[in-house]
C-alpha cells in the first residue's frame, strides 16, 4: 500500500470522465451479483428500460447480464472501478469467489473491443489481465514533494533519505 493507486485511478477517472466514460465503481469485496446490480443501477439512471426489473428473472446472473449488453454496455462508455480489489484476491492474485471470476472474465471477453474499459487497484497481479505497477518517486519529484509540505521541509537530511531509500518515496509513506 501506499503507492497512490488510488490517487491514479482518481486522475485517471477524472480525465475520462470528460471523455463521457460513465464510471461504475465497486469498492472492497464484491461478488458477481453486486457487479451486475450496480451495471443495472447505471442503466437505470440512463433510462434503459426494464433494467432494474432483470432481478425479478430465475436467470442466472451471466443471462441477466447479457440483457444489458446491447441496450446498456455496448451503447454507453463504461467505466468499471474495482477498487481496494486486493481484497478479492489471495497472495497469488487468484480469486477468492470462483463466480466473481467467471464474471470478470466474461466481461473482458465481451467488452474486448467495444469501448469499456476495466480497472483494477489491487497490489496482486490479476491472471488473464494486463496489469500497471506504479513506481516510486524519481528522486526529483520527490524533492518537490518535500518541498510543497513545511513539515516536511523540517526533516533532516537523514531522514529524507530514510524516507527516499529505505521507504520507497511513495507519497503516501511520505
Amino acid at each position: 500500500g501506499g503507492t497512490g493507486k488510488s490517487a491514479v485511478l482518481t486522475r485517471t477517472v477524472s480525465l475520462l470522465k470528460q471523455e463521457k466514460y460513465i464510471p461504475i465503481l465497486f469498492r472492497g469485496e464484491t461478488s458477481a451479483e453486486t457487479v451486475l446490480e450496480q451495471i443495472a443501477a447505471a442503466a437505470t439512471k440512463k433510462g434503459v428500460k426494464d433494467a432494474d426489473k432483470i432481478f425479478e428473472s430465475p436467470e442466472q446472473y451471466k443471462e441477466k447480464l447479457e440483457k444489458l449488453l446491447d441496450p446498456f454496455i455496448f451503447k454507453y462508455k463504461l467505466l468499471l472501478l474495482f477498487e481496494d480489489f486486493g481484497v478479492n484476491q489471495d497472495a497469488e492474485g487468484h480469486f477468492r469467489n470462483e463466480r466473481l471470476k467467471e464474471l470478470v472474465n466474461y466481461l473482458k471477453d465481451e467488452l474486448k473491443d467495444k469501448g469499456t474499459l476495466m480497472f483494477f487497484v489491487t497490489r496482486y497481479p490479476i491472471p488473464k489481465f494486463t496489469g500497471v505497477e506504479l513506481q516510486p518517486l524519481e528522486f526529483l519529484y520527490f524533492r518537490k514533494l518535500v518541498a510543497q509540505f513545511p513539515a516536511l521541509r523540517r526533516l533532516h537530511e537523514k531522514d529524507l533519505k530514510y524516507f527516499y531509500f529505505e521507504m520507497g518515496g511513495y507519497p503516501r509513506s511520505v
